[in-house]
């Protein structure tokens, strides 16, 4: 009898015990859900010729800084959906200070991207922002549902940027950041800031207490993250006069892939300088587009510039437009 008790009390401690024990392993080694898993941007740094990286750690923290952003266009079809953005101090950078005045910036241009990458029909639509600088274009269009290649190579913008994309939340997961510079070789350079404007920063070995970055081709970007069969491509480039450093670095990008349009900075002769692009070299990216299908035109779509006349261009920001939208 008192045997018979104790069996069936230990066959009961025994069952409870396994069933707490599997209980317990399940609840630690269950696969993590959507829900669980953090979302967060790629993070790509191109090279191994840096002893550094950039630490993601350095963007996640406070976030002060960051406020809601309601970009707005007069273009049809613009959505005023609002996101957070995160801003340099104030006082320390123009684009930054404009933002928390007027809560907008280069609308007209983010309304362009955005009904470009609308067209897109038959492939996926991608946004590649090189010099995404804050992000004011990348983060409204991933916010939109697209995704997103931004290309930002200074590391206290690049901070700011990402932040920005992790405020996302799953949206998070369709951007990706490239830590790089762009030109037309790969090579250690010197970032150099410019006081002011953190977006104005520019190539300049001279610079001694510059960020060393690594520069890479455009094309790196487009064989490492775009397929030529199913991604179409609508690009922002605007990298401190080094635009014609990249596309003549990587002409074979124009000519293989199914990009539509291009909203380049070209403002050589209106800003007073040439550095990098002088007029040879803009007359040669002109060339490149052109035998490739492209009118040039204004910002607004509304005047087809003459490609012979490209070194002289009075204009800020252009259009290399491939297909009507």
């Amino acid at each position: 009898m008192r045997w018979s008790i104790f069996r069936r009390r230990l066959t009961l401690f025994i069952v409870t015990f396994m069933t707490l024990q599997a209980f317990v392993f399940l609840t630690i080694r269950r696969p993590s859900t959507t829900q669980d898993r953090r979302s967060g941007p790629e993070l790509v740094q191109f090279g191994s010729n840096l002893e550094t990286s950039f630490d993601v750690s350095f963007a996640i923290g406070d976030n002060s800084t960051c406020h809601t952003i309601e970009q707005q266009g007069s273009r049809s079809e613009f959505p005023t959906r609002p996101f957070d953005l995160c801003l340099q101090k104030a006082g320390k950078d123009l684009i930054s200070d404009r933002l928390r005045s007027e809560n907008s910036w280069e609308a007209d241009i983010t309304a362009l991207l955005y009904k470009a990458l609308k067209k897109v029909d038959d492939k996926r639509a991608v946004f590649l922002d090189v010099g995404a600088n804050l992000g004011i274009h990348s983060v409204f269009i991933a916010a939109n549902d697209f995704p997103v290649i931004a290309v930002e190579p200074t590391w206290v913008t690049l901070a700011k940027l990402y932040k920005s994309v992790t405020l996302l939340g799953p949206k998070a997961d369709s951007v990706t950041i490239v830590a790089n510079a762009v030109s037309s070789e790969r090579k250690v350079v010197t970032m150099s800031a410019m006081k002011g404007n953190f977006g104005g920063a520019r190539i300049d070995d001279n610079d001694q207490r510059g960020q060393k970055v690594e520069t890479i081709l455009l094309a790196d970007i487009f064989d490492r993250l775009i397929s030529k069969d199913k991604d179409a491509v609508i690009i922002k480039m605007d990298i401190e006069g080094y635009e014609c450093d990249a596309i003549l670095g990587s002409e074979n990008v124009i000519s293989d892939y199914d990009i539509s349009l291009v909203v380049m900075e070209w403002r050589f002769r209106a800003a007073g300088f040439s550095g990098p692009c002088p007029p040879e070299k803009r007359q040669r990216v002109a060339k490149v587009f052109t035998s490739n299908g492209f009118e040039p035109r204004s910002i607004d779509l509304e005047t087809e510039l003459d490609a012979d006349e490209a070194p002289d261009w009075p204009v800020m920001d252009m259009v290399w437009l491939k297909r009507s939208i």
